[in-house]
């Protein structure tokens, strides 16, 4: 867990108060910082956590809650995975190898109830299913959905091949599913 604001700054006050500081580069005294301030992100999490793979849930000191890699794959900008948990509507796009995935620790499903998937894991779409195929509007370009989450989608653009994410608000308002 994080440590408090008041807590932060205790610590970053105290580091600067030092008489250790006097006749040093500015720049040490900035690297020292910023690795302490990592150190103390770090807080309790384990390493040796598995590589993000799809379908993982994971807790993070960085936000609250569980998110969960509903896809990881190839994209026009190299490999990436997609973030989503129960309340995002858009998700995330990140590296698999990003600085924050230090700070990543699995998360067990500790639910009393396992006969019904956790909130937000990938899958849980209600409207949307992976397959599934959309147009924009008059456009020409098809959309396939490839992974989903419960308030969004993750489009593959067929003919151009590139990603993007988006809500099923936005995808009633502005796409039609195609029957094939």
């Amino acid at each position: 867990m994080l440590p408090s604001r008041s807590k932060q700054i205790e610590l970053v006050m105290s580091f600067l108060d030092e008489d250790r500081q006097d006749g040093r580069e500015l720049k040490d005294i900035a690297a020292e910082l910023v690795d302490g301030y990592l150190e103390a992100i770090r807080g309790d999490i384990e390493p040796g956590w598995s590589a993000l793979h799809e379908g993982m849930a994971f807790k993070t000191s960085l936000w609250s809650g569980v998110s969960y890699v509903a896809w990881r794959g190839q994209t026009p900008r190299g490999e990436r995975v997609w973030i989503v948990d129960s309340g995002c509507s858009y998700g995330s796009f990140s590296r698999p190898d990003a600085f924050w995935t230090e700070f990543v620790e699995e998360s067990t499903d500790n639910r009393r109830d396992k006969s019904k998937p956790r909130p937000g894991s990938p899958g849980n779409n209600p409207v949307w299913k992976v397959g599934d195929k959309a147009r924009r509007g008059q456009h020409p370009y098809v959309y396939e959905v490839v992974a989903t989450g419960d308030k969004c989608v993750l489009l593959r653009d067929e003919s151009r091949g590139g990603f993007q994410p988006e809500s099923n608000s936005g995808m009633s308002k502005y796409y039609r599913r195609l029957v094939l």
